[in-house]
């Protein structure tokens, strides 16, 4: 379509949709665009008729005396002038219009700055991708080349928002902190860490390995090498808050993605499978260390609690992984993980504490034996709370809902997380942050919002891009290889693997009397392996309890070797985990097609229905 049909169809000031037909077939005028329809659409009433006349009218007018050179054609892409005729000059259409315009510019255009401008121009026409396109079957030279070709685009472009996004935001830290945003300070490690361990993730990806593995290695590098440890700078406040936040995000995106109907099912299999393998693992670490650590019966239990809880930070995105892959889903067995992995870390940090209670006698046994299910139990019910409140706060038709709900339920999480460490309620933060997401996300889908397509779901998955690196990153530059300097570590090592090695046993029994299959079970009992967060967080707690109380050497030594075998645990097991769930799930589990998971979603629904009348009609005839 012409450009001058467009102006002088806008030009006559017709309605906001107005159909227009001519050689090239059927046009729609639709808030100033023309969009082509069907032929078999024209269906025009007498006042559209009669704006069609008046615009054609004035268009054949103008159109008058344009003579078109033979060789010129009209293609899409050229545009026609208003004084018509088209010719072509190097390549370009151009027409009597433009030379006017140019006539009269060229006392202003031609001169010093056009010349200028034009040896520019073929000075850097070398170096223009728009100027030397990629050839069909280029060789890896000819794509490296082109790829460093002006303007960036690809993978260089990529890199170049990233750096300059880096080099913007160190100097944006430097201009308000000054000397924290210089090497050698807290917020410059924190950035060059984060950076770093972006990069890690994404060369761990190209080996086909999960990222969190690159990022775990690179933190690890960061605080133990000479010369480029600048991990040793960051604060130890700021990268547990750090973790801690982190943590939320991998929280609430993994509330929001349960499934209600899986766990509803799988309610009695969650509990079972959070608590047997945590007490079975428990018993298997603390015997064999009052043998060959020569540790004391509390102290035994205290390490075999550190060890005994599996890693939200690992088994959470994996699973999360894995739900996006869509294996599983027809088990709920993602589901049956994070629900089950939360609970677990519940129960091993309230065992650890008891029995630190017990070594430092702090407070009374009775009071710290049953804070932990209160922990809990005040955790759930703050979720509930929250999340019931977030399905009517904002207003389903707010124009703002998804930043004010996103705002909302991270905000609660976040309170939930921190206030419960305030008031010394650390059981209750995981499962309120998990809680909140998940009652919210339920009234969400009711109100239309799946899955798939729950916005706050898909701005918490933008905050793991920055979140992900830095949890990482951080749990790597807490393993300190003079932690792991000592006469006791082989025997750390064997109590580790004794312990690990009957988890798995026990996971892969736990999930008998479940529909899962041989494979299945054996992915559970894998994906019960991996162990970071807690005992990044429990690992250090013995030892700087001995040194508050100012105990004697033989218990620093004993809280010592607590916290090296735990980073033992971290520098093992959390690659290894998160490279086997990766590996395994696409091997063991189902993969099913989204139509497949909708059709039983809605049988299921339909199945609760039936039950629900049947047990009506029931209650009914035992009335009559």
């Amino acid at each position: 379509m012409d450009n001058s049909v467009i102006k002088f169809l806008q030009d006559a000031q017709l309605d906001h949709k107005v159909k227009f037909f001519d050689d090239l077939g059927v046009w729609v005028l639709n808030d100033m665009k023309l969009v082509k329809v069907d032929e078999h659409l024209r269906d025009f009433s007498k006042k559209e008729k009669q704006h069609f006349e008046k615009a054609l009218q004035k268009l054949e007018k103008t159109k008058e005396g344009v003579k078109t050179d033979e060789k010129a054609t009209l293609c899409s892409g050229q545009k026609l002038g208003e004084e018509g005729e088209v010719f072509t000059v190097n390549g370009q259409s151009r027409t009597k219009h433009h030379e006017a315009e140019e006539d009269r510019e060229a006392p202003a255009s031609r001169g010093c700055c056009a010349s200028l401008s034009a040896s520019c121009a073929r000075t850097c026409r070398p170096c223009s991708a728009k100027h030397n396109p990629l050839p069909p079957g280029a060789s890896r030279g000819d794509k490296l080349k082109h790829a460093f070709l002006c303007p960036p685009h690809g993978l260089v472009a990529k890199m170049a928002v990233l750096v300059t996004s880096a080099v913007m935001l160190w100097a944006c830290l430097w201009a308000v902190t000054g000397k924290e945003a210089l090497p050698g300070g807290n917020f410059f490690s924190i950035l060059v860490l984060l950076i770093c361990c972006t990069i890690g993730g994404y060369v761990s990806q190209l080996c086909r390995l999960p990222p969190l593995f690159g990022m775990l290695v690179i933190g690890f590098c960061l605080r133990n090498i000479p010369y480029i440890d600048i991990a040793k700078h960051i604060q130890p406040a700021w990268a547990s808050s750090l973790r801690s936040a982190a943590l939320v995000v991998l929280l609430v995106r993994a509330g929001i993605g349960l499934d209600p109907v899986a766990l509803k099912r799988l309610s009695c299999v969650v509990i079972r499978f959070a608590a047997i393998p945590c007490f079975v693992e428990a018993a298997a670490v603390a015997v064999p260390s009052h043998w060959l650590l020569n540790f004391g019966w509390d102290w035994c239990f205290m390490l075999a609690f550190v060890l005994a809880a599996v890693s939200p930070a690992v088994v959470v995105p994996s699973m999360l992984h894995v739900q996006e892959e869509r294996l599983g889903l027809d088990k709920g067995i993602p589901t049956l993980a994070i629900a089950a992995c939360s609970i677990n870390a519940v129960i091993a940090i309230s065992a650890f504490g008891v029995f630190l209670g017990i070594a430092f006698s702090t407070g009374e046994l009775a009071l710290t034996i049953v804070r932990g299910p209160l922990e809990a139990l005040l955790g759930v019910v703050y979720g509930i709370v929250l999340g019931v409140l977030l399905w009517y706060v904002p207003h389903r038709h707010s124009k703002s809902i998804v930043f004010f709900r996103t705002f909302l339920v991270f905000g609660g999480s976040l309170f939930a997380y921190f206030g419960s460490k305030a008031a010394k309620l650390s059981g209750a933060g995981a499962l309120g942050s998990l809680a909140i997401a998940f009652v919210a996300a339920q009234g969400w889908r009711r109100q239309g919002w799946s899955n798939d397509k729950n916005p706050v779901g898909a701005v918490m998955a933008k905050f793991w891009i920055i979140f992900q690196p830095l949890l990482f990153g951080l749990m790597g530059a807490e393993v300190k290889v003079e932690d792991l300097q000592g006469g006791n570590i082989g025997m750390g090592l064997a109590v580790l693997f004794i312990g690990l090695f009957l988890r798995l046993v026990v996971s892969f029994f736990t999930v008998f009397g479940t529909d899962l299959n041989m494979k299945e079970k054996i992915f559970m009992a894998i994906s019960w392996f991996p162990k970071a967060s807690v005992q990044a967080a429990i690992g250090p707690v013995a030892y700087d309890t001995a040194k508050a109380y100012n105990a004697g050497p033989e218990v620093l030594a004993l809280g010592k070797q607590i916290l090296t075998i735990a980073a033992l645990s971290i520098l093992i097991t959390a690659p290894l985990g998160a490279a086997a769930i990766a590996l395994t799930a696409p091997r063991f589990l189902k993969k099913i097609p989204k139509e497949e998971e909708n059709i039983d979603k809605d049988n299921m629904d339909f199945e609760a229905q039936g039950d629900n009348e049947s047990k009506y009609q029931e209650g009914e005839s035992s009335k009559l």
